[in-house]
C-alpha cells in the first residue's frame, strides 16, 4: 500500500467500537446470539413491541461501484424485525428501516439488552417504527467467510440483496410469513454508514439514507496509529474471527483502555462493563484493505443519491471531527434534501444516558417528517 493510500486507508476508518434456524443450511460460522444481543428462540412481545428472528440467503459476490475481492460464496446473513404488534397484520408492510453496524460490534448495538434502556429498536417500535437490526456478514450469527474473501463493495451487494429480498418479501421470517414492504430506508453507523451510501449510489433502489455517525473526510489524528496497527495485523494473516473460526479477522483498536476512554464519554460504566464481557467483535481484513477504494469512490459519487438523507453525528466522536461531519452534507450537492443534527454524545450515542433520548427523539422525528413509517 503506497503511503498515500495508507493515508486514506487511516483517515477512512472508523472505530469500534446473536435466532433459530429458520430454514435452510446453518450459515457457516453460525453461532449463537450473546447475552447482551438479541435472544434466540420465541419472538418476543411485551404487549407493544414484536422481535422476530429474520435470515436472508445472499452471496458474497460485488457487483457494486466499490471494486474490491470476495469469494462470490453463498451465505446467511442474519437479523431482527422489531416491529409495533399490528405492523405485520396487514399483507403488505409500509416501510422498514435497515439498520447497519460498524467496527468491533454487531447488530446487538441497535437493540442492547444487557442493561435496561438502551434498545433503540424497541423504543423505535413504541414510536411506530419498523426496524431491521442486521448482523452484517463477518459476524456471528451471519456467516463468516475468510475475512481477506470480503470487502465493502460486497458488503454493499450484500445490502442490495436484502433489499430486493425485503420488497419481494422473499426471506425467512420466525414464526410467520414474511410479507414485502413498500418502502425501504437505510440507516448505518460508523462503517455501517460507508456500506449503506456505496449501496445507495451503486444500485438506487432504496427510499432514503440516515448516516448516524459517518463521514467521509474529518478524521482525527488518533486514526492512523490505528490503523498503523490494523495493517501489521492484517498484513501477517490476521487472527481468527473468534475461537475456531475463520481467519484474517482483526478488532480495531487494540487497547481496551482506550476504548473505554473515548468511545463512551456519556455512558453508564455499568453498559461499558456489560459491553466489555464477550460483545467486542473483530472485523474481516478485506474491509480494511478495502476502505480507502470505497472513501475515495464515495467522495466521487455521493452527488448521485437523490433520496432524503439524515446527517446526524455527536460532537464527541473519537476518530470524526464535528468539522468534518458537518461537511459530510456537502457531498450529496445537489440533493437538497440533506437534514444535518448534531447531537451530544460520543460515538456510541445509542449506549449513553442523555444522549440516546435525543437520538431516538431526532431519528424517529425524520422518519416521520419523510413519510417512512
Amino acid at each position: 500500500m503506497s503511503g498515500r493510500a495508507l493515508v486514506r486507508a487511516a483517515a477512512a476508518l472508523l472505530s469500534l467500537l446473536v435466532a433459530t434456524p429458520l430454514s435452510g443450511a446453518r450459515a457457516q460460522g453460525e453461532g449463537s446470539r450473546s447475552v447482551g444481543g438479541r435472544a434466540s428462540g420465541d419472538s418476543t412481545i411485551d404487549g407493544e413491541v414484536v422481535e422476530r428472528q429474520v435470515v436472508f440467503d445472499v452471496a458474497n459476490g460485488n457487483t457494486s461501484g466499490v471494486p474490491c475481492t470476495s469469494n462470490g460464496s453463498p451465505y446467511q446473513v442474519h437479523g431482527t424485525l422489531v416491529t409495533p404488534p399490528s405492523d405485520l397484520a396487514g399483507t403488505k408492510a409500509a416501510a422498514v428501516t435497515v439498520y447497519l453496524h460498524g467496527f468491533n460490534v454487531a447488530g446487538w448495538m441497535w437493540n442492547f439488552k444487557a442493561i435496561d434502556g438502551y434498545d433503540y429498536a424497541a423504543a423505535m417500535a413504541r414510536r411506530g417504527h419498523v426496524s431491521l437490526v442486521l448482523d452484517r456478514l463477518g459476524y456471528l450469527p451471519s456467516g463468516q467467510p475468510d475475512g481477506m474473501q470480503t470487502c465493502f463493495g460486497a458488503e454493499a451487494d450484500i445490502l442490495h440483496q436484502i433489499v430486493q429480498l425485503l420488497r419481494s418479501g422473499s426471506y425467512a421470517l420466525q414464526g410467520g410469513a414474511p410479507r414485502p414492504f413498500r418502502t425501504v430506508v437505510t440507516a448505518g453507523q460508523d462503517v455501517g454508514g460507508l456500506v449503506a451510501e456505496v449501496e445507495a449510489y451503486s444500485y438506487k433502489d432504496i427510499d432514503g439514507l440516515a448516516l448516524l455517525g459517518w463521514a467521509d473526510q474529518g478524521f482525527t489524528p488518533d486514526v492512523f496509529r490505528w490503523m498503523g496497527e490494523v495493517i501489521s495485523l492484517c498484513a501477517s494473516g490476521g487472527q481468527p474471527a473468534q475461537q475456531g473460526g475463520p481467519g484474517g479477522y482483526v478488532r480495531f483498536i487494540q487497547s481496551d483502555q482506550e476504548i473505554r476512554n473515548k468511545a463512551f464519554p456519556y455512558a453508564d460504566p455499568a453498559v461499558v462493563d456489560a459491553i466489555f464481557r464477550g460483545l467486542i467483535r473483530k472485523n474481516p481484513c478485506g474491509d480494511f484493505q478495502s476502505v480507502s477504494t470505497a472513501v475515495d469512490t464515495d467522495i466521487a459519487r455521493l452527488h448521485e443519491i437523490n433520496v432524503p438523507v439524515l446527517n446526524l453525528y455527536p460532537d464527541h466522536d473519537l476518530v470524526i471531527t464535528p468539522q468534518g461531519y458537518m461537511m459530510q452534507g456537502l457531498n450529496f450537492a445537489p440533493n437538497t434534501d440533506v437534514t444535518t443534527i448534531a447531537i451530544q454524545g460520543g460515538h456510541f450515542p445509542m449506549l449513553e444516558i442523555l444522549p440516546s433520548k435525543v437520538f431516538k427523539a431526532d431519528v424517529s422525528g425524520w422518519l416521520d417528517k419523510k413519510g417512512f413509517s
